[in-house]
């Protein structure tokens, strides 16, 4: 008999963390659910953690392929997946408490939508190892109800929804290709068939904050991210997703600023960004490939007055010690 939930969880090189995310999921007082663990190439001794819990726990399916990013992993997740809801959860975060899937069941029977989510957190482990909470509004619901897409617009948190596994295969949507910003897409494409989703103004997954800069990113997963951009816009365009246009224009023009020098540099880079830049010009008449590089210069400018002042703070106190040092 099929479960419940398929929890789909793409797994790379998280061993530190792979534990605490699979307890959270094993305390849960709805146990209904299967686990669809995709190995993607992990090299830290994470495949090898999947697989002691597998052996613990039929429950928890272990999959593995060459590394490929968390997009085709969950596309080869939801095409083994035989729940009736799908959920999706990172190697790196948790549950917040142990009846987060008993609520998804029961809304889910209650209000018979096709999507349904919750709130979510961001956590980062301090020096101390205490667990340090942050809360953004805008992955916040101040009620629980059905939400107009339309009145939504908002394409992060994918986690913290449920979907139904007959919707998405019935619109045929899955992650795109990517390396990187393949989850707001994949977010946007289900919103848009479903039109509405149910919220509960209830916590239900915890994010752990990434570590890494965006300059950090590789130009192969910045181009990946220029691409999701481009779908965002086109489908916001298509949609009159005014407020959701707004906010990817802004992301577009941070990104361009946080990763000039490798627009510069590379040819294929610097292709799919004076595209985006192109189709926005032809919706708004904004000129953004300009407002980065104004961006660029003013931080530029910003810095150097700032390394020059840090540097004059440093000659003042040499002078005043080498003085001290005479008298």
């Amino acid at each position: 008999m099929a479960p419940f939930f398929s929890i789909i969880i793409p797994v790379y090189n998280v061993a530190p963390y792979l534990r605490e995310c699979l307890d959270s999921l094993l305390i849960q007082t709805f146990t209904d659910w299967e686990a669809i663990c995709v190995d993607d190439g992990s090299t830290d001794g994470s495949g090898e953690i999947l697989d002691k819990y597998a052996a613990l726990d039929l429950r928890i399916r272990v999959f593995r392929q060459a590394n490929a990013g968390a997009g085709n992993a969950r596309n080869f997740g939801l095409h083994e997946a035989t729940g009736e809801f799908v959920l999706f959860m990172d190697g790196d975060d948790v549950y917040p408490d142990n009846n987060v899937l008993n609520d998804f069941r029961e809304t889910a029977i209650t209000t018979d939508a096709d999507i349904i989510g919750g709130e979510l957190f961001f956590f980062r482990i301090n020096a101390l190892k205490r667990k340090k909470i942050y809360k953004n509004n805008d992955y916040c619901f101040s009620r629980s109800g059905f939400i107009n897409f339309t009145d939504f617009q908002f394409d992060w948190g994918f986690t913290r929804f449920e979907y139904r596994r007959a919707f998405l295969k019935k619109h045929e949507i899955e992650f795109p290709h990517f390396y990187r910003y393949e989850d707001p897409v994949f977010l946007l494409r289900a919103m848009v068939a479903a039109q509405k989703f149910y919220a509960m103004n209830r916590l239900v997954y915890y994010s752990r904050q990434a570590s890494c800069l965006a300059k950090n990113v590789p130009v192969s997963a910045q181009c990946d991210q220029m691409s999701g951009y481009l779908e965002i816009i086109q489908i916001s365009k298509v949609n009159r997703f005014d407020k959701l246009l707004d906010r990817i224009i802004q992301r577009y023009v941070s990104s361009c600023r946080d990763w000039m020098d490798s627009i510069i540099c590379s040819e294929r880079l610097w292709v799919v960004s004076c595209n985006v830049a192109k189709v926005i010009e032809s919706y708004t008449g904004r000129q953004v490939m300009r407002e980065a590089f104004n961006a660029k210069l003013c931080w530029i400018r910003s810095s150097l007055w700032y390394k020059i002042g840090r540097y004059m703070e440093k000659f003042h106190g040499f002078v005043i010690s080498l003085r001290n040092a005479l008298m």
